[in-house]
């Protein structure tokens, strides 16, 4: 059960990361995979460790 809230802690952080960024498409798509991916669980509110989305 762990698990799941802290995947779900993920989601939540990064969301709203994404949101405030307002990335769409397949910037946040790919913002959403990095932040995932990469986000401690334990860390999941530090904002300033999620990286910043790449530029076309």
């Amino acid at each position: 059960m762990d698990k799941k809230s802290s995947q779900q802690e993920k989601m939540k952080s990064c969301n709203a990361d994404a949101k405030t960024k307002a990335l769409t498409g397949d910037a946040r798509k790919s913002f959403m995979k990095d932040c995932l991916s990469s986000h401690p669980a334990a860390d999941a509110p530090a904002a300033g460790a999620v990286p910043a989305p790449m530029t076309h």
